[in-house]
């Protein structure tokens, strides 16, 4: 596995998360991470959503009218 933030080859298993992913250590710059990115989307995306569905909601509603 590379390491994502200095692109070593140094790597190893460091366990796995709550959920059972599996989570990995680099040797060299000793950042810790997992295959798969935990969390929420990033803030910017979820008001676009919320703002396009608000848009296809609208043009719903005034399809009916």
């Amino acid at each position: 596995m590379q390491c994502p933030k200095c692109s070593s080859e140094n790597t190893r298993t460091n366990g796995k998360t709550k959920k059972g992913t599996v989570r990995y250590f680099c040797k060299d710059c000793r950042k810790s991470w997992s295959d798969r990115p935990i969390g929420r989307p990033p803030k910017g995306l979820v008001a676009m959503t919320n703002a396009e569905r608000q848009r296809l909601y609208r043009q719903k509603r005034k399809n009916y009218e």
